[in-house]
């Protein structure tokens, strides 16, 4: 994933659309795949080899299965779908949940966490370009 600076404000909304953003990358990974979600394993860790002034998150999308089964190869051949797949269904959900007037504190950490799962999944886009150009050379 892409580094970002570790500040500390919104710290639970940034991890919170990553969470999202795995959760929805795992739910298209199923469809394309035609397995259950069950079958795709989704984890979430941090790099701190680096610096503590940036955030650079892991998401790791894999088989469930000990020794998988062969998942692997061919989510990756389908990476470029799986992110602009990905990219639909999240800009196809409301930002805001439906929560009573009461809970507008929880609706607007509702939208900065797909603002940030936004960001996540736009670097990860460019990146992906970016790397399928390198390849097809």
């Amino acid at each position: 994933m892409p580094s970002l600076p570790a500040s500390n404000k919104h710290a639970t909304e940034r991890q919170n659309g990553l969470t999202g953003l795995g959760n929805a990358f795992r739910t298209i990974a199923s469809l394309l795949l035609i397995v259950r979600p069950a079958r795709l394993g989704v984890a979430l860790t941090e790099d701190i080899t680096g610096s503590l002034a940036m955030w650079e998150p892991n998401l790791y999308l894999y088989d469930s299965y000990s020794g998988g089964i062969g998942l692997s190869a061919p989510l990756y051949r389908l990476s470029d779908r799986l992110f602009h797949q990905t990219a639909e269904l999240i800009e196809a959900v409301p930002a805001k949940p439906a929560a009573p007037p009461a809970l507008d504190r929880l609706e607007k950490s509702a939208i900065r966490e797909k603002g940030w799962l936004r960001k996540f999944l736009a670097r990860l886009l460019v990146r992906n370009q970016a790397v399928s150009n390198e390849t097809s050379v």
